[in-house]
């Protein structure tokens, strides 16, 4: 039978430990100051990731009433975005104000981390999973974005925390189940995947109140039932009215290559990352002996967000780490059990160097990702997103081609509000093409091709030549070869049965172009 009252885990030297409040307040002050000089570089950053001109976009083109009906995005919830019109109409649409609310997010979790730990096994693993999260490569660059994901690991710690508390009956009654269930539907309002939530923590109830007896059965089962039913009823209006974005079939290997190497991300990372999982279960195992319940939690909901992601993956070309974010708190708590539970001197010495051999890989990571921001091959969106609004193209008037991510406008998909919804390949953009005269494809349009790799360059021309012959347009053959080049961003501005170029390589201080902005549309087509 499982234990459900007191945390029974804490060892003596944990106790006195926490007593020592001085140095607990230092050590968490210490580590919400090494969260921020991580986050920092990529949150002051002047290059636009593509997903936050996303953001950018449905902030400033939706309304209430599109949120509240879950029409303003086909595949993300409408939280973070209520949040982000908050923040525009006291600071404005800059940069640093979207990014505010990920920032603010993804430093709150470091305490939020410390006092899950905390109430799982001990100050010790407070320590520990405050420190793992606050080098945590994938939180360092999401706090740093206008998305979602920082601010749903903080919701995910909070309701984790209070989980196991109200499983342990260590919080209030009804008014903690209340507030567990509010947190779920904030949870499933800020991102899509804390859908993933739902099925994880059934099957983590469900065990709970069958190894229960009596009273603790009959919490466990109205408790849960209120917390996943709410969670449901908050949001079954929206995700049964709101648009999905059409994907292209991926293969089973593509399943098994995506989810892995997403995983792969959040546990150290190439090469090191078996160490990570290997440790993470490790400590898990640990912990099952006296802290059952945040084992239950945290593990039923990482499976089932790795069951959704390979399931998903079966209708999408791409997994990152951010898609496996409900997977993180179990591996962070494996680790922080790891280096946090008692035993034999060596063997705890072992299994300390083991968990700050990997704080210090993650710690790399994460100050690599700091020379990646300059990367033209992931960011040079910035500059050409600049360029084309500046040039008064709306968003259904782009079509955007860097490598694998693509943005299509509406006459390649479903219609939807914002042209980043669908990924596909280039084979696939030219047979969905109309044909030349056809009214779905009219002027004016842009082209933004950016190029990492040297058959990218060929793929570019060729869908560059594709919309010039569907548009009516000619195009030098000469010009097309010059114009796309590795480490090169094109922008090709179709209007008045004319094409306008400009190549240049983003410029991370300035984002300046070496041809100059697009000359803006002058055509009563828009």
């Amino acid at each position: 039978m499982l234990v459900l009252d007191a945390d029974e885990g804490r060892s003596r030297s944990a106790v006195a430990w926490d007593s020592r409040r001085p140095v607990a307040v230092a050590g968490l002050a210490a580590l919400v100051a090494l969260a921020l000089a991580l986050r920092l570089p990529g949150y002051l950053s002047p290059v636009v990731y593509v997903d936050e001109a996303n953001t950018w976009y449905v902030v400033g083109h939706k309304h209430l009433s599109d949120y509240l009906a879950w029409s303003h995005h086909a595949e993300h919830p409408p939280g973070i975005y209520l949040v982000e019109e908050v923040i525009v109409r006291f600071f404005g649409d800059a940069l640093w104000a979207l990014r505010l609310p990920g920032l603010v997010a993804g430093l709150a979790c470091v305490p939020a981390a410390w006092a899950f730990g905390r109430t799982a096994a001990g100050s010790r693993c407070g320590f520990w999973l405050a420190l793992l999260l606050a080098v945590d490569p994938n939180m360092v660059q999401q706090s740093g974005f206008a998305r979602m994901y920082a601010p749903f690991a903080l919701e995910l710690l909070l309701l984790c925390t209070l989980l196991v508390k109200l499983l342990r009956n260590e919080a209030g009654g009804l008014a903690g189940w209340v507030a567990a269930a509010a947190l779920m539907a904030a949870a499933l309002w800020t991102s899509s995947v804390a859908l993933t939530l739902l099925p994880g923590l059934a099957v983590a109830f469900a065990i709970l109140a069958a190894t229960a007896a009596g009273p603790g059965r009959r919490r466990i089962l109205l408790g849960g039932a209120a917390v996943l039913g709410g969670g449901v009823l908050s949001v079954a209006w929206g995700l049964t009215h709101r648009r999905g974005a059409h994907y292209d079939h991926a293969s089973l290997e593509h399943q098994v290559f995506f989810s892995s190497s997403a995983l792969a991300q959040i546990t150290g990372g190439d090469p090191w990352w078996p160490l990570g999982l290997v440790a993470a279960a490790v400590g898990l195992a640990i912990l099952w002996r006296r802290q059952k319940v945040a084992v239950l939690v945290t593990g039923g909901v990482a499976l089932a967000n790795l069951v959704c992601v390979f399931i998903i993956l079966a209708n999408f070309h791409h997994a990152a780490a951010r898609h496996l974010s409900a997977v993180q708190p179990a591996i962070w708590l494996g680790w922080a059990g790891l280096a946090a539970t008692s035993g034999p001197a060596q063997v705890a010495l072992l299994r300390t160097g083991v968990v700050a051999a990997i704080a210090v890989i993650q710690l790399w990571w994460s100050t690599h990702l700091l020379q990646w921001y300059p990367r033209p091959a992931t960011y040079a969106v910035s500059t050409a997103v600049k360029a084309v609004a500046a040039a008064g193209y709306r968003p259904n008037q782009v079509i955007y081609w860097p490598g694998w991510y693509y943005a299509t406008p509406e006459y390649l998909r479903a219609p939807v509000d914002w042209d980043l919804q669908g990924w596909t390949t280039l084979s696939d953009a030219q047979t969905r093409l109309p044909r030349a005269g056809s009214p779905a494809l009219a002027q004016p349009l842009a082209l933004v091709v950016v190029v990492h790799e040297p058959p990218l360059g060929d793929e570019g021309r060729r869908l560059a030549s594709g919309l010039a012959r569907a548009l009516g347009v000619r195009l030098d053959a000469r010009t097309l070869a010059a114009r796309f080049q590795p480490g090169m961003v094109t922008v090709v501005g179709f209007a008045d049965g004319r094409a306008e170029f400009r190549s240049f390589k983003p410029n991370i201080r300035t984002n300046a172009t070496s041809d100059g902005p697009l000359p803006p549309v002058h055509t009563s087509a828009r």
